[in-house]
């Protein structure tokens, strides 16, 4: 890894330390969302389309009785969704920012078999094998290096995992060398770059009032960290220099 990429990590930890004190009690997912083609539903949950995104990710495989680890886990909501969605028997999450993770274990430290912990997304702090599946949301664009990232995912894979995962790269290509390289198999991949957008649309009012009492200019860098209609992110994945996409990895079983 050279000086740049170290930055460019050491960068996105300040924010994430800075987003995770923002409020302590207001959010509790930070991607981009999820929307189908289909209108609003009505009563459900405030962050409904983060959610969304987790349940279209993690649904992908069948994760029923398993051991999961989250990577980039932010603040929790993710990782506790999963296991009231999904029916896993264990799950972990993990974190660059250690703030973020005090955040994760004030408000879901309760959960039976959901635990959190601070760490490397590019040295994992886990045994070889420790895993059944590895999901990872919209986070793996901050790291130094996501070749190195896929060879630690691959490594805590049991044989036969699954590796669940979503994000934004410039070209759907993008990455598919270095994922095979570490020795995963594709299962599925979707751009789902527009239903990213109308999320980001639907979801612009609420998000933007999380800012709204902050100064410039770190107001301005966070609304477009958050994406909101007309920032510079925003634009990106509505001219398409950014795709987002999913997809479904998989560990090959031992023969």
């Amino acid at each position: 890894m050279n000086t740049r990429d170290e930055e460019k990590k050491e960068i996105w930890r300040k924010v994430y330390e800075f987003v995770a004190t923002l409020d302590r009690d207001g959010f509790e997912m930070m991607n981009y969302g999820y929307a189908g083609d289909g209108g609003e539903e009505a009563g459900l949950e405030a962050e409904r389309y983060p959610h969304r995104m987790y349940g279209r990710v993690l649904g992908q495989a069948d994760l029923r009785g398993r051991a999961m680890l989250e990577v980039g886990c932010g603040r929790g909501g993710g990782a506790a969704y999963a296991m009231r969605r999904f029916g896993l028997a264990r799950v972990c999450g993990l974190d660059f920012s250690a703030r973020a993770i005090e955040i994760c274990r004030e408000h879901h430290g309760g959960v039976e078999g959901l635990e959190f912990r601070c760490g490397d997304a590019e040295d994992l702090p886990f045994a070889v094998e420790a895993f059944d599946a590895v999901a990872n949301v919209e986070s793996s664009h901050c790291y130094a290096s996501r070749p190195r990232f896929y060879g630690e995912v691959f490594r805590v894979l049991k044989p036969g995992g699954d590796f669940v995962y979503a994000d934004f790269f410039t070209s759907l290509d993008e990455c598919r060398e270095a994922m095979a390289g570490a020795g995963f198999a594709t299962v599925a991949e979707e751009d789902i770059t527009a239903a990213v957008l109308r999320s980001l649309e639907r979801d612009h009012e609420r998000k933007a009032a999380l800012f709204v009492d902050l100064p410039q200019p770190r107001r301005g860098h966070l609304e477009n960290w958050a994406g909101l209609v007309g920032s510079p992110m925003y634009e990106a994945f509505r001219s398409r220099q950014y795709v987002y996409v999913c997809r479904h990895l998989r560990k090959p079983p031992l023969s």
